[in-house]
């Protein structure tokens, strides 16, 4: 379905993809603000960018083969609740769930390497969230403002927590960083007001600038 082919669309309350359909360009739905359902998307292997972005009142988006998500693909979804990314994806683009602030809970698989930066920045219904152990990298800003996150689980495959990557998460109490980050970047937890306890491992070489800032 070709690039910007429904954007702008505010009247379309619903889409019935066919089975032999594959991929969705760049912008192909974006901004089709009353959008609710999208059925027969479980063939759909590439979703471009910014293709959703703006569908707000997106409730669920079901994936099946898809193995590329494109940067800002789902951004300001901000009726979707749940996500469970199959695992055929290795990478999420960054921005892809941006301003989804009624997502509460994310499901990703041992397939994904590469979270991309800001992929769940703004999401301040999101509670939790588990790094899965083929994540070396939390990119830069990948939670931020996540004002409602409360426990992370940060895998021993986990090297980087890049810059900004949980500021101004206000509802952290506490951090556990695995021995194998050796780096935390700047001002990644700048802003966690609720933060009582850290713990840095031994291995941890650098801690930049305002990294606990306004704790």
């Amino acid at each position: 379905i070709s690039r910007e082919a429904f954007s702008g669309c505010t009247s379309l309350t619903s889409i019935n993809i066919p089975d032999f359909v594959r991929k969705i360009e760049d912008g192909t739905f974006s901004g089709c603000t009353k959008l609710r359902t999208v059925n027969g998307s479980y063939y759909i292997e590439s979703i471009g960018e910014s293709a959703f972005s703006g569908c707000s009142s997106l409730t669920s988006f079901k994936f099946g083969a898809v193995e590329y998500i494109g940067q800002g693909a789902f951004s300001g979804c901000s009726s979707l609740t749940s996500i469970t990314i199959p695992d055929s994806v290795t990478s999420i683009s960054a921005y892809a769930f941006r301003y989804c602030s009624n997502l509460t809970s994310v499901n990703i698989p041992d397939s994904v390497t590469t979270i991309g930066e800001g992929v769940f920045q703004e999401c301040s219904g999101l509670t939790n969230m588990v790094i899965p152990d083929s994540v070396t990298m939390i990119g830069y800003g990948t939670f931020a403002h996540c004002t409602a996150l409360t426990d992370v689980v940060i895998s021993n495959s986990v090297e980087t927590i890049d810059e900004d990557a949980f500021i101004k998460c206000e509802a952290l109490t506490s951090i556990g960083i695995p021995n194998s980050v050796t780096k935390i970047g700047k001002s990644a937890f700048y802003g966690c007001s609720g933060l009582t306890s850290v713990t840095v491992p031994e291995g941890t070489t650098e801690i930049a600038d305002s990294v606990f800032g306004g704790c």
